[in-house]
């Protein structure tokens, strides 16, 4: 059976034990999860050097406190992934939700 590999970065941390509790059911047997700051929607990003972007950026109250979620699962369970993703955080078109891709995994050891 195939694995893919999902990648998530979510806004509302309040909501990660709810898709984690269903993940596991759906057989996820482990995850990776980390802290990130998002800047997506940012207006601290501008036409100045990268470097006076960044400490504009790292010092701005606009700068969200998110989550990063990395976890594989067979790829006959990513459909119902998705769909728990937006059941629990909300559609992923809206602002403020969740962010996610997904790739095949070629190897993994």
């Amino acid at each position: 059976m195939s694995k893919v590999a999902m990648f998530m970065v979510i806004d509302n941390k309040d909501l990660l034990p709810d898709f984690l509790q269903e993940i596991v059911k759906m057989g996820v047997s482990g995850f990776t999860l980390f802290d990130c700051s998002g800047f997506g929607r940012s207006t601290l990003l501008s036409e100045e050097s990268l470097f006076q972007s960044i400490e504009k950026i790292m010092s701005a109250d606009e700068v969200k406190e998110k989550t990063f979620l990395f976890f594989v699962l067979d790829d006959s369970k990513l459909e119902e992934a998705k769909n728990l993703a937006e059941k629990i955080f909300g559609e992923v078109n809206k602002p403020d939700t969740f962010f996610a891709f997904a790739t095949d995994i070629k190897w993994m050891a």
